[in-house]
Order: C-alpha cells, then structure tokens, then sequence
C-alpha cells in the first residue's frame, strides 16, 4: 500500500509538472507572438514612414527621380527593409542592389559597415504597397523584412531559458515528489508494523510522532488505542483469573460439605443436601454473574436494586461458608451496626461478597 501511496504522489508531481510545461510553453507561444507583433509594428510604422518619405519624393520632384529614390531605398535598408520601387505600369524604378550601386566605394563600405553592425539575417516575408500623390497612385513599393540577428538570439535566449526552468523544475519536482513520499509512507509504514504487531498479540505497541500534522494526530490515536488495547488485554487476564478464583469458591464449599457426609462428620439428612442444592443455585448465580459481566461490557447488564438489611445479609453469608471456613481452621465473624439498610442488586452484590468471604488459609 505504502509503495503505492508513493507512486501515488510521484504521479501527481509528474501530472503537475506536465501542467506547468503545458502552461509554460503556451506563454512561450504567447510571449513569441506577443514580441513578433510588437517587432512587425514597428516595422510597419518605419514602412508608413519609408512609403510617406517616397510619396514626398516623387512629389517633389514631380517623376521618378532615381538618384533622389535611391537614398530613400538606402535609408530603407538601413532600417531592416529590402525594397523595391514600381511605377504605375508596375516596371521596376529602383532596387536596394541598383541603389548600392550608384553609391561611391567609401559611401558603399560605410553601408556595408552599419548593416553589419546590424547583423541582418535572412530575410523575412515580403509585403506590396500601394504609393499616392493627391489621390493618384503613382506606383507600388515592395518591402521584404529583413530578421534582425539580435531579435533571432532573442528568441533562442528565451527558449533555452524557457528549457533550462523546465528542466531544472522538472528534477527539483521529482526529488521533492520522492522526498515528501517518503515522509509520508515512513510513518505510516511504522503504523502499518505496529498494527501487525498487535494483531498477532503484542498490545502496548506506540510509534514516534513528530509535528502537528495530520499523520502525527493519526500516530497520537493510535498510540491512545494501543494503551487502550494493552489496559483491556491486562483488565481481561485479570478478569480471567479472577472469575477461576470466584468458581473455586463454591465448588470447594460443596465438596468440602461432601467429604464432611462421606466421612461421617455431617449426617446426610434432608437439611444438608438442601444446603448443598442451595450451595449449586449460589454456584448458577455466579455464572450467570459472570455473563452479566459479560453483558455489561456490551452496556447491556440490567440491576435490580433493592432496599437490604446488610446485617442479615452478611450473618446469611457467613451461614453459608461457615463450614468451609470451620474446616480450613478459620474462625468467621460478622461485625455489623444493627438495622444498616443498603440500596443494591442482592445477586451481583453476593457475586461480589465471594471473593471477600472466601478464608485466606489453604483447604
């Protein structure tokens, strides 16, 4: 049960962690498109400002002038953009190569220089759009989105982090889940051995507690039912030996009363067998006290209590064992304030006199 109590909990960590991977990868995904949004926006807006910056060059100019658009493609390709211009019959006017071109070599080496400082990867995906001067379209410009090399290592950051937490999360849950089932299944491992132990008869048994947690309340209710156990196995050995002592009592009256007819000293005459019957019905009295004791550990004993002279009770009692009494060489002696009236069971109360009345020396 305890192994698997253990596997148990094992499992749950592992269905918890197997949550929170699934949690932590949708934020991946999340925060991944959250960034790539954000990153294409403001790749939109320098778009709005390249498309504004070619419209007012054309304008200006009043046609196509390649010198002038080959510095607003160079400023686009500064800026992350691969562009190409159109003309209104879709004919190519300019492209970030023929712009390069028209460059002098130091002015080229310069650009070279600033676009590997921005460590531009491999490009994007392209976007086509449309180009306006007073509500006459004038042209197209086509814009490919060049992937920044530092957005990339951003991205691989985030994920080889993102694998390192769950890696690191995923031990620190196994040992911790191994950890704490163990500290669950040893106590109740050491319950489990102290209930076998009591089963096969060895009351008294108590386990260590410590804390204040559920298992120690546990471990603290068992220790109060094993010393429970153990005051009702000793109650029962004594109960045992005491009901044995109890039975010898009236069966040593009859047989010492038949050894006296047997040898002679008391004449076996109507009076002394119904001495010896009533001796059996006290016998049957007893027994049948025992089964009410029987019966009271049940809550079942029923009483029928009654107002007693205790002076005649006790001279009857001690009428009744005088013989047993006179042969153990014991003298027998009631002392009683007169008229003392008791409110009890005459059978349990007699049940309970036997053991007081029985002589101390040996038959």
């Amino acid at each position: 049960m305890c192994k698997t109590l253990r596997i148990k909990i094992l499992c749950l960590f592992l269905v918890v962690s197997l949550l929170s991977l699934g949690a932590a990868v949708a934020l991946r995904f999340m925060f991944i498109a959250d960034f790539e949004q954000y990153r294409e926006g403001e790749l939109l807006d320098r778009v709005q400002w390249l498309t504004a910056s070619i419209e007012a060059t054309y304008e200006h100019a009043g046609e196509w002038h390649k010198k002038a658009v080959a510095h607003d493609v160079i400023r686009a390709l500064m800026l992350g953009l691969d562009i190409t211009v159109r003309n209104s019959d879709n004919r190519i006017v300019m492209t970030s190569t023929r712009a390069m071109e028209q460059l002098s070599s130091a002015t080229q080496e310069k650009v070279r220089g600033a676009l590997a400082s921005q460590r531009l990867g491999s490009p994007g995906k392209t976007m086509g759009f449309p180009l306006f001067v007073q509500g006459t379209e004038i042209g197209s410009v086509d814009v490919t989105f060049m992937q920044r090399e530092k957005d990339l290592a951003f991205i691989k950051r985030a994920d080889a982090l993102l694998a390192f937490s769950l890696a690191f999360t995923g031990v620190v849950v196994i040992l911790a889940s191994f950890g704490l089932a163990r500290g669950i299944t040893a106590p109740v491992n050491r319950l489990a051995e102290a209930a076998r132990s009591i089963e096969k008869g060895e009351t008294g048994r108590k386990v260590p507690v410590s804390g204040s947690d559920e298992i120690a309340v546990l471990s603290n209710t068992f220790n109060r039912m094993s010393d429970a156990l153990r005051r009702q196995e000793s109650l029962r050995k004594k109960l045992i030996s005491d009901v044995a002592h109890e039975l010898r009592t009236p069966v040593a009256a009859v047989r010492a009363e038949l050894e006296a007819m047997i040898d002679g000293v008391i004449p076996a005459e109507k009076e002394t067998l119904e001495s010896l019957l009533e001796e059996t019905g006290r016998l049957t009295s007893l027994i049948e006290g025992i089964e009410d004791m029987a019966h009271a550990e049940a809550d079942a004993l029923s009483l029928k209590p009654e107002s007693l002279d205790l002076r005649s009770f006790l001279h009857d009692v001690a009428e009744r064992f005088g013989p047993l009494f006179t042969k153990a060489d014991v003298r027998l002696s009631v002392e009683c304030p007169p008229e003392t009236s008791i409110t009890a069971d005459p059978e349990k109360l007699n049940l309970s006199l036997i053991h007081i009345s029985e002589p101390t020396r040996p038959y």
